[in-house]
């Protein structure tokens, strides 16, 4: 994982797709244990979404390359 700074002094963080995979598995067996622990289930559903826009992008690529 690499952090980039932004201009506004936030931080992003860049990940792979292996990375980001792995995050959501551990998220989502963690949630599954604690649902009434409301900010693992905000991160899971960022995580969720960040993939499937991840995926999404992924299949563009592959269908504008064809």
């Amino acid at each position: 994982m690499q952090f980039i700074a932004t201009h506004d002094g936030g931080e992003v963080a860049i990940m792979t797709a292996r990375e980001v995979l792995v995050l959501e598995s551990v998220l989502s067996r963690y949630v599954l244990k604690n649902p009434g622990f409301h900010l693992a289930v905000s991160l899971l559903r960022e995580v969720e979404a960040a993939n499937e826009a991840r995926e999404t992008r992924a299949e563009g690529v592959g269908q504008a390359s064809v």
